[in-house]
């Protein structure tokens, strides 16, 4: 969140955004006093709150807490959601002295739906696996770029 307006989500967009200018901020400022500012930005997590939603769900649409899981998996490119495990990981390797030349980075911890969310958010029309149409101009997933908009390289012409 945070790249994308979306009035559903919008009040967690802001504070995404905010997080986003804050961590580059923070890092400029602290940078030459040796502190390195990171964040990450996870999506959806498999965590117990995650599960009382799916439950919610469920009661209010009908659907298992199941088939609304799997739903919504298969909106994720990598088809699953994170784990708390796997956030962990990335902390610790921002941590680590393996990403002592890391610094100012948002990192999305999304099974790829960021890049995904940005031409579905632009285009709301997809083409055949691997593209998308932002303006009647192909977007292709594998190049890794958009309008944009969303702060990735836009296509040239």
């Amino acid at each position: 969140g945070g790249k994308i307006a979306n009035p559903v989500h919008l009040p967690g967009g802001a504070a995404n955004a905010a997080l986003m200018l804050a961590t580059t901020g923070l890092a400029a400022a602290y940078g030459p006093r040796g502190v390195r500012i990171n964040a990450i930005n996870p999506g959806g997590t498999l965590t117990g709150r995650v599960q009382q939603g799916l439950e919610a769900e469920a009661k209010m649409t009908g659907l298992t807490a199941e088939e609304i899981l799997e739903r919504q998996q298969a909106r994720i490119p990598l088809r699953r959601l994170g784990t708390p495990e796997e956030v962990a990981q990335v902390v610790l390797f921002l941590a680590s002295s393996q990403a002592s030349y890391v610094t100012g980075a948002g990192r999305p911890m999304d099974g790829g739906t960021a890049d995904v969310s940005c031409r579905e958010a632009t285009s709301r029309h997809t083409q055949p696996r691997g593209s998308y149409t932002w303006r009647r101009r192909p977007i292709h997933v594998a190049d890794r770029v958009c309008d944009g908009l969303c702060g990735h390289r836009a296509l040239p012409g």
